[in-house]
């Protein structure tokens, strides 16, 4: 495995005719907006390039990918027959696990992988800038090149501007530098298929009633520990299926409960389908106002960013959950976050 350079990127990218771009599990707007943007930007040179992920779509990002020319559905099974043996482009896939199932099937075809998360574990020649706030800033200048150095395509330049402004919670997130607002701005210069603010609405400001019946039960299981620094919310299985909710119905979850005033540490655990004779899995989703949650979460086996990260926790309850992500301690804190 080799750390490619930008312009090696470029020049891999200028010689497929034919590719599959696969991105992570549970995708968000950074992930598809990158792999459909990197679709378009491929398309338009000539390539037959074809976008997959283990989960579908959820419906509030299917705006990102909802031109006539565009495929109907990212899941495996509905792959062509001429892909079969394509090469493979991962973006926004820090390693193997976000694959999913999908990564038994693409993880010996992958050639190319495209990333912003300095935390993850490369496993193919990659092009990986832990200092850009998402892999769509990544991509941004080797998209240009790819169209020519010129204007990007407008559906290009709005799938990449999607892609910045989702994991960058709309530029209110540390990550946003200085050079992200610049990329956004020549975005917006460039001209976009969809205007800036339509796209933070269709991001942002809008939500399901789904969504808000799990944002209601995230607030009702809400704990604080640490004397309020820590804040903790449970969703088991039964909860879910009992509301009715859809998966993707419990994405903000997390962010209904990091916003209580004086929270440094917010955690979501939402227990998944549980399996005879398996112990209980419970997906962790972190966030803070600084603290390095991406250190807490690797010692699960997970990662992400100091600000936000995830993983998975072996539990039998809830409150077995909890109890383990609320005491566990990375070194040097000895007991404590803090």
């Amino acid at each position: 495995m080799r750390n490619l350079t930008q312009s090696e990127v470029i020049a891999r990218l200028a010689e497929l005719e034919r590719a599959v771009i696969l991105f992570h599990v549970r995708p968000d707007g950074d992930a598809v907006g990158s792999a459909f943007a990197l679709r378009r930007a491929l398309a338009l040179r000539g390539a037959d390039v074809w976008c997959v992920c283990a989960h579908r779509l959820p419906d509030r990002l299917a705006f990102l990918c909802d031109a006539e020319e565009e495929q109907e559905s990212v899941l495996p099974d509905a792959l062509p027959e001429r892909f079969a043996d394509a090469p493979v482009i991962t973006v926004d896939t820090a390693s193997p696990a976000q694959m999913g199932d999908a990564g038994v099937q693409f993880l010996p075809r992958i050639v190319l992988m495209i990333d912003h998360h300095g935390s993850g574990e490369p496993y193919a020649d990659h092009y990986i800038l832990p200092d850009a706030s998402a892999t769509g800033e990544v991509l941004m200048p080797i998209l240009a090149a790819l169209c020519g150095g010129d204007e990007l395509d407008p559906l290009v330049a709005a799938r990449l501007f999607a892609a910045i402004t989702s994991d960058t919670g709309c530029f209110k997130y540390s990550n946003a530098s200085p050079a992200t607002h610049r990329a956004a701005a020549a975005l917006i210069e460039n001209g976009m298929s969809v205007p800036a603010d339509e796209i933070n609405r269709l991001l942002f400001d809008r939500k399901t009633a789904g969504t808000l019946a799990a944002e209601q039960i995230a607030l009702r299981n809400l704990r604080t520990f640490a004397d309020g620094r820590v804040v903790v919310s449970t969703l088991s299985h039964d909860e879910r299926i009992s509301a009715g909710l859809m998966t993707e119905d419990t994405d903000t979850m997390i962010d209904a409960i990091r916003v209580l005033d004086g929270a440094q540490i917010a955690c979501m655990l939402k227990q998944q389908e549980p399996h005879p004779n398996k112990p209980g899995v419970w997906r962790a989703s972190l966030r803070s106002t600084g603290i390095d949650v991406a250190a807490i979460a690797a010692c699960f086996g997970g990662g992400g960013h100091i600000r936000a990260a995830g993983c998975s926790i072996t539990a039998e309850t809830a409150e077995e959950a909890v109890e383990k992500i609320v005491g566990f301690c990375p070194t040097p804190c000895n007991g404590s976050f803090f």
